[in-house]
């Protein structure tokens, strides 16, 4: 929604300012919409002296009125999405993104794809569906088509591009199923099942990141001793110094929930590799050093997330996104599989050929061939 629609900025040239109050407050709950501010923002004493001495007409509300006038809002630009879909005389297309946060609550995020009168391809988010991850697929199933049905697009649904999760499998399955029991689908629904490029990456790396666990948990309790106290790092950075290390990169250890944080710590651990041996050899109680070959393993994985976060940035970095737009990153990591499966390491060989059995599996679906 268009958060700036209907914003209009007064003329200090007119001598009088009429104030409309109920436009005012709705000014305030686009704001608190647009940046995500708390509810009870507006119950602060420092917000209420702002805006007293700010415009002192302006009746304060509170977090429960601002909270119906976020509703309203809402409500309002629901319905607009629901008549330009309803009026819509093409087909729409549904993608399902799972979402998580920190205290563990997972969504599923529904968004609608089409393409208007001006023949823009647009998109909406419909739904945020709160889910359980062991919720079983017949439930899941029907909290989509109720969803699809509430706005009225079951009939019109073209295709349905999900999460890549062999769990979703039955899910799919059974939408598809009812879709094509009233003849909504197109070609039977052939078409109907889209797989998600980006899940596909995201499957790629998170084995990367388990096979590689063992090696990434050493160097993730080397950097935790290493930062442990102040006397282990202040001998640390006199071997740094001893040894000739010029690097501005900091130490950290990753954060589980974002993998480009554990490229990034196995960048920095990797300039420093050198001066971990000699501290070893200093410090009796630091016994979880990487071996040699951990080293040379560490940097060939180094290498592989860098090149699978360069193609997810292909993929964020486009507003629209359609398969003849990242067929080449595809190609790319299908080469790229090809010579990792080619290194002499049996590590990294073995790694490599169970990611090209994941991206079979992505071809495979797509009909593509490489």
């Amino acid at each position: 929604m268009n958060m700036e629609e209907g914003v209009k900025v007064g003329n200090n040239n007119t001598g009088v300012l009429n104030l409309d109050h109920r436009r005012s407050q709705l000014d305030l709950a686009r704001m608190i919409i647009m940046h995500g501010y708390p509810l009870g923002m507006v119950e602060d004493i420092g917000f209420k002296i702002f805006v007293r001495n700010l415009q002192p007409l302006f009746d304060l509300v509170t977090s429960s009125g601002v909270e119906d006038d976020c509703i309203e809002i809402y409500n309002k630009e629901r319905q607009k999405v629901y008549e330009e879909l309803d009026k819509l005389p093409g087909k729409v297309s549904l993608s399902a993104d799972r979402w998580s946060t920190n205290g563990g609550t997972e969504y599923l995020c529904l968004i609608a794809h089409y393409i208007n009168d001006s023949c823009e391809l647009k998109k909406k988010i419909l739904n945020f569906l709160v889910i359980d991850p062991d919720q079983a697929e017949e439930t899941l199933s029907e909290l989509i088509m109720t969803s699809l049905r509430k706005w009225d697009i079951d009939r019109k649904l073209f295709s349905l591009t999900i999460d890549n999760r062999a769990t979703y499998e039955k899910t799919v399955c059974r939408i598809r199923d009812q879709l094509c029991q009233h003849r909504f689908l197109m070609c039977e629904g052939q078409l109907f099942d889209v797989r998600c490029a980006a899940s596909t990456v995201k499957l790629l790396v998170q084995d990367v990141l388990e096979t590689s666990r063992e090696i990434t948990n050493k160097v993730q309790e080397t950097i935790r001793y290493v930062k442990g106290s102040q006397a282990t790092q202040e001998k640390f950075n006199e071997i740094v110094q001893l040894v000739g290390i010029n690097c501005q990169k900091s130490l950290s250890v990753d954060n589980p929930f974002q993998w480009n944080s554990t490229c990034m710590m196995l960048e920095a651990a990797l300039e420093y590799k050198e001066a971990f041996p000699q501290l070893q050899e200093h410090d009796p109680g630091f016994s979880m050093c990487p071996s040699d070959i951990d080293w040379d393993r560490l940097r060939a994985i180094t290498s592989i997330f860098k090149f699978f976060h360069e193609v997810s940035n292909v993929f964020a970095g486009r507003k629209h996104i359609t398969s003849n737009s990242y067929f080449n990153e595809i190609c790319d990591i299908h080469l790229q599989l090809i010579g990792w499966c080619q290194k002499s390491d049996d590590f990294i060989s073995s790694l490599a050929l169970k990611l090209k059995i994941v991206l079979w599996w992505f071809l495979h679906v797509f009909h593509f061939h490489l």
